[in-house]
């Protein structure tokens, strides 16, 4: 799957619910609202982007969650409490992630740090965020 684009919307909507960033049932709500919409706008996109377009417009997912999912990510969304919703760059040090915590549904900034060699843990801090 690596580096080719996904073009099978049977595909995508197993690596969404695999991915945990939508359960079974509000794939199902979601999946029928997806139906019930004009068959015209999928015909010059094509189902998968016309069904990411729709994911996105519903704030079911992110442009960085579906650029990942559409080349076959769908691990790695999700780090301790927070839902990692786009990614903002990375160096030799860090990564840094516009994350939602779980909880209270708050836009932070999550800092991972690299980790050396023989940690068991990843080291990250939290700073806040105002998009």
């Amino acid at each position: 799957m690596g580096s080719q684009p996904l073009d099978d919307l049977n595909t995508l909507t197993r690596l969404l619910v695999a991915s945990g960033l939508i359960g079974e049932a509000q794939f199902a709500k979601v999946w029928k609202g997806f139906e019930s919409i004009s068959t015209n706008e999928a015909k010059g996109k094509g189902e998968v982007a016309t069904f990411c377009d729709y994911l996105i417009r519903k704030q079911i997912i992110t442009g960085w969650q579906r650029n990942m999912l559409c080349k076959g990510r769908y691990k790695g969304f999700f780090f301790e409490q927070y839902k990692l919703m786009d990614h903002l760059g990375s160096d030799n040090q860090c990564m840094r992630y516009v994350a939602e915590e779980l909880a209270s549904r708050k836009s932070v900034v999550l800092v991972i740090e690299a980790r050396p060699p023989g940690d068991v843990k990843f080291q990250y801090t939290v700073e806040t965020y105002s998009p």
